[in-house]
Formats: C-alpha cells, sequence, structure tokens
C-alpha cells in the first residue's frame, strides 16, 4: 500500500503536490521529479520519506545546476533564485551553492571583478555598475579602489569625445548618467582645464 500519492497544483500547471496519507506534504516541479514519483512511493514511513526525498531532492538540484552553470555563469544568488523557482528547498539550495563552489563553478568574487573591469573599460562609472549588478557600498568601495586610474582615463576619454559638442554643465550630466561620482569628474575637469 502506497502512503505517497500526487496531484497537480491547482495554482501552478508546473507543479505537483506529494500529499502523504491524505494530507499535502511538499510542492515540487514536475519537470524535475516526476521520474522519480514511483521510488519515492515505495517509502512507508514519514522519515524514510523525508530522508529520501532530501537526498533525491539534493541530487536533482546539483544536476540542475551544473546544467546552469554549464551555459551561464551565475552569482550565487541568481542560482540560488533559479532554484527556488524550482521549487527546491532552501536547505538543499544552501548545499548546491556549497557544492559548486568546491567545484570551482560558482566563483562570484572573480567574476564580479572581470564585469567591473570590463564595464569600466566600456566607460561607465562606479555608480552605473554598483546599480547594474546590485553590488552593496561596502563590497565595491574597495573593488572600484583598484581601478581608479582607468576610472580617470575613461572619464578623460569620454570628456574628449563630448567636449567639442557639449557645454560643461552638459558633459558634467552626462558623465553623472555614466555613473561616475561628482567629485571624480570635478577632479578630472580640473587637470584637463
Amino acid at each position: 500500500m502506497s502512503f505517497l500519492t500526487w496531484e497537480e497544483d491547482p495554482e501552478e500547471s508546473q507543479c505537483l503536490i506529494l500529499v502523504w496519507e491524505g494530507v499535502p506534504w511538499r510542492r515540487v516541479d514536475r519537470k524535475l521529479f516526476v521520474k522519480h514519483l514511483r521510488s519515492l512511493s515505495s517509502h512507508t514511513t514519514m522519515a524514510s520519506l523525508e530522508e529520501g526525498f532530501y537526498a533525491l531532492e539534493e541530487k536533482v538540484a546539483k544536476a540542475l545546476a551544473i546544467k546552469w552553470l554549464s551555459h551561464k555563469a551565475l552569482f550565487s544568488e541568481e542560482l540560488s533564485a533559479r532554484l527556488e523557482k524550482k521549487a527546491i528547498s532552501k536547505p538543499v539550495r544552501d548545499q548546491v551553492l556549497i557544492f559548486c563552489q568546491h567545484l570551482g563553478a560558482l566563483r562570484d568574487a572573480e567574476r564580479l571583478e572581470m564585469l567591473v573591469a570590463r564595464a569600466i573599460e566600456k566607460g561607465y562609472g562606479p555608480l552605473w555598475i554598483a546599480n547594474k549588478w546590485k553590488i552593496l557600498q561596502k563590497d565595491w568601495e574597495s573593488i572600484f579602489a583598484k581601478y581608479m586610474p582607468q576610472q580617470e582615463e575613461a572619464i578623460r576619454k569620454l570628456v574628449r569625445k563630448r567636449k567639442a559638442t557639449d557645454s560643461k554643465q552638459k558633459l558634467i550630466r552626462f558623465l553623472q548618467q555614466r555613473g561616475y561620482r561628482r567629485d571624480q569628474i570635478y577632479s578630472v575637469l580640473s587637470t584637463i582645464q
């Protein structure tokens, strides 16, 4: 006799609700778990079901995370949010993040530095970059300190391009829209003029 059954989630067609002895127990993603439902239904106690489901959920989540990370580099928060959308529990998401970091597939600090360097090369300032990737202020001050000379050079390039056509106020507004701080802009402008 099977104590575990499943039914379609009325709110989301992509999900199934696992039911233990007539009581809804867990919500799972249909595509991820449909193959494994038969093996889960063999459990006769709730403790064995929870243990078996946790191991299965971790296995499925790790495979899914590796698949996503093989296609595109993600930040930890992005990966966790994607796993949450697939109805993966918080403890399993945390285990998957640790697993991916140990594999070397999830390197937030290196990826952030690469994105910052690329954005600075394109002429964007620290405020624009911090807003784009939702970097906390305590983190970005240390990151941008390394790139201060490149930022000043980027401002100089932009000033040279726009100086002939724009007034000083228009130029300052343009640079602020690119994410540069007012003190950086004025220090570079004072050296140019």
